[in-house]
């Protein structure tokens, strides 16, 4: 039987300390390139394979003892003020601190936008700090620019909004969420279902929420006048197109303000919700009675931590080849704005042209 190739018999072959080629092994940066690149070699050359009954009793260890602190993730923000993403995007963070917390990480907040800092100058203060690992959270502006010294970092950003350079990332399945709404809202009996937008939040996720619905209503979408995006919501422009279009349903990418704006809107002219009208929110952010999909986003924060840790611990640096996505599902939230009857399509559609709300005379369309 031919015995295992193992680190001890590698680095008695290599001439080093088993502890310097467990660390080559994993692209370990305190070993010095040449050098790993050498033990990396003589490995593939003996044929080592590592024992995965090794590596399942190391990851149980690891989980019964308590954490032992490793060193600090970075936060990385890029908004006009310090703290301008919390509103947003802190269940993000808090996600992203409790598992940094479980495996042993302390995570930092760092302000890459502060007045008078340059990537230079950032990259140097990170590194100085002994930050090897990076959290780009979701940025202010959408297909938006950061500039660091990225060969020095394992970085692994949330969502889309960092387009150069594309770097690994966690996101939802925006277009999985849209179809689920759409899918629920059918089989309630709705067939003419509209899209309410706010084109800025469309852009931040490359435009994968109006794509979903486009994919499901073909170009009929198109020639009916079922789409309705806006930058400002606009009472008037809304109920123009609501007036124009008539729709049994809407399905709406809004934040869960603006999705309550609109609804509060249409109840006080008479519509009823559910009853005349259903609506479905693809992004809510928390369970409410709005019917709709909750996006991950406490989830996101921690696999993005597992993303990253795994990238440290295999010495995974600078910007990718091929950028990894790694996508979660949203949850359903049954909440209270969606008509469960199912009713004949042709009855409905004969009930709402008798029943209207009036519209102001002028209106446009903004498709972003």
């Amino acid at each position: 039987m031919k015995r295992r190739v193992t680190i001890q018999t590698i680095a008695a072959r290599a001439a080093v300390h088993f502890t310097t080629v467990a660390e080559a092994l994993k692209n370990g940066p305190r070993v010095k390139p040449a050098t790993r690149e050498r033990i990396q070699a003589l490995a593939r050359q003996m044929g080592y394979v590592p024992d995965p009954m090794l590596s399942a009793l190391s990851a149980y260890r690891k989980a019964i003892k308590p954490p032992i602190y490793h060193e600090t993730l970075a936060w990385v923000t890029t908004h006009p003020i310090r703290d301008g993403w919390r509103r947003d995007f802190g269940t993000f963070r808090d996600g992203a601190a409790e598992r940094a917390a479980e495996l042993g990480f302390r995570l930092e907040d760092f302000w890459a936008k502060q007045p008078g800092m340059t990537s230079r100058e950032a990259s140097r203060q990170l590194f100085s700090r002994g930050i090897r690992g990076l959290l780009i959270a979701p940025l202010f502006a959408a297909r938006g620019h950061l500039s660091l010294e990225w060969d020095r970092f394992s970085s692994v950003a949330l969502g889309y909004t960092l387009t150069k350079p594309r770097m690994n990332a966690v996101s939802t399945t925006h277009y999985r969420a849209v179809i689920t709404s759409m899918r629920r809202l059918k089989a309630a009996g709705h067939r003419r279902i509209g899209w309410v937008s706010c084109s800025i939040v469309d852009e931040r996720t490359d435009r994968l929420w109006i794509s979903g619905f486009l994919s499901d209503q073909g170009l009929d979408a198109l020639q009916s006048e079922s789409l309705f995006s806006f930058r400002a919501f606009e009472p008037k422009a809304f109920l123009a197109w609501y007036h124009r279009f008539l729709p049994d349903a809407i399905v709406t990418s809004c934040l869960d303000a603006n999705a309550v704006e609109f609804v509060d809107l249409l109840r006080a002219r008479g519509c009823r919700i559910p009853g005349d009208l259903s609506v479905a929110v693809v992004n809510l952010q928390k369970e409410s009675d709005l019917s709709g999909v909750i996006e991950p986003n406490f989830l996101l924060g921690r696999t993005a931590v597992d993303l990253v840790a795994r990238m440290l611990q295999t010495g995974e640096h600078g910007v990718p080849e091929r950028p990894l996505l790694q996508l979660i599902d949203g949850s359903w939230n049954e909440g209270a704005t969606i008509d469960r009857r199912h009713r004949r399509t042709q009855a409905i559609a004969a009930k709402r042209r008798g029943k209207s709300i009036s519209p102001p005379q002028k209106s446009s369309i903004d498709m972003g």
